[in-house]
């Protein structure tokens, strides 16, 4: 299921606004509650790393707590090369938020 799901992250998908604020919401629960799930889909090679990534890096809310999801994601078991990735998406999306993350 996770897998079908961020297979949604695409261009036409792109102008539906409530649909953009609940799948962006909802990457960011998947990324919190089942960081070591997210990684062995991404891992795969069948999702659009680029888009997921512009995702990651453009939280469309505020209550989004990117420090919980950083940490969760720091503690996931993946390749590390792939992990940093998306650790330093979650650190530029806190700082497009004026946030400063613990690392």
């Amino acid at each position: 299921m996770l897998s079908e799901f961020l297979c949604t992250f695409d261009n036409s998908c792109k102008n539906n606004a409530e649909y953009s604020e609940y799948s962006n919401e909802t990457l960011f629960a998947v990324l919190e509650k089942a960081p070591n799930l997210f990684f062995q889909v991404m891992a795969t090679g069948q999702i659009d790393n680029k888009i997921i990534l512009k995702e990651i890096e453009n939280p469309i809310s505020d209550l989004i707590n990117l420090q919980n999801i950083y940490n969760e994601t720091k503690l996931a078991t993946a390749k590390t090369e792939l992990k940093t990735i998306y650790l330093n998406a979650l650190i530029i999306a806190a700082e497009k938020g004026g946030q400063k993350l613990k690392k």
